[in-house]
């Protein structure tokens, strides 16, 4: 989260969809991780879609699996632990 608000990203920090439900507004980027305390983080997808252009999953998961979900899912999928750079380019591309 610090990464990111240092580059100007207005950060909501949310630990499932319910917590990120009451937010009041359309995002422009959702990141997510791939492992949550229930279920994954590709769920949150379909019950967030209507508020957020981008959805990026993050995981430290290097199984074939979390990557032929989220392709599945036409999410984008980005490994732990994250560059600045890469956190960069998330940010200049939305």
């Amino acid at each position: 989260r610090a990464g990111l608000e240092a580059m100007g990203a207005e950060c909501f920090p949310a630990g499932d969809a319910d917590e990120a439900r009451p937010q009041p507004g359309f995002f422009d980027l959702a990141r997510v991780d791939y492992h949550l305390d229930q279920g994954d983080g590709l769920s949150l997808q379909d019950r967030l879609s209507t508020r957020v252009e981008r959805f990026v999953i993050v995981t430290a998961d290097s199984s074939e699996v979390v990557a032929r979900r989220a392709a599945d899912s036409g999410v984008e999928l980005v490994r732990k632990p994250i560059p600045p750079d890469v956190l960069y380019e998330l940010l200049a591309a939305r």
